[in-house]
């Protein structure tokens, strides 16, 4: 039954003037880009340029990460970023607030507002998408921000 629904389906593509062979390659690298597109391999590409051009010292980077890698890659970073929602992100941010650590929370949510802004400007995000800001999370000011 499935297999004959799948051939009317390409039947009606072929109708309509579309190559079934090259619709299903289309997807095949839409795919392909989505699952190399994720938040952590963005995150990565973002941190090495950063490092570069912020001239970060060897510590700093590596907390940078190690915040990163704790708090949002378990959650978040095997996903495409155009397909996080902002509520995932803010769960992320939350528990690490309720844990006490707000200057880390808003740490973090800093460096993901980078990466997103890295995400559009590689092509890989469009800018209506990004949703990240210095308000996202609803994070209260902290004795840094005045």
């Amino acid at each position: 039954m499935t297999a004959r629904k799948k051939a009317r389906a390409e039947a009606e593509k072929r109708a309509g003037g579309i190559d079934p062979r090259e619709a299903r390659r289309a997807e095949d690298e839409r795919d392909r880009v989505a699952r190399l597109n994720t938040f952590e391999l963005l995150e990565r590409a973002w941190h090495g340029q950063a490092k570069k051009d912020r001239q970060w010292s060897a510590g700093y980077a590596e907390k940078v990460i190690r915040h990163l890698e704790l708090h949002v890659f378990p959650w978040i970073g095997h996903l495409p970023v155009e397909t996080i929602k902002p509520t995932e992100l803010v769960r992320c941010l939350h528990r690490i607030k309720e844990r006490g650590n707000l200057e880390t929370a808003q740490r973090v949510r800093e460096a993901v507002q980078h990466v997103y802004q890295y995400s559009v400007d590689t092509g890989t995000l469009e800018p209506a998408r990004n949703f990240v800001n210095s308000r996202t999370g609803g994070l209260p000011r902290g004795s840094t921000e005045r």
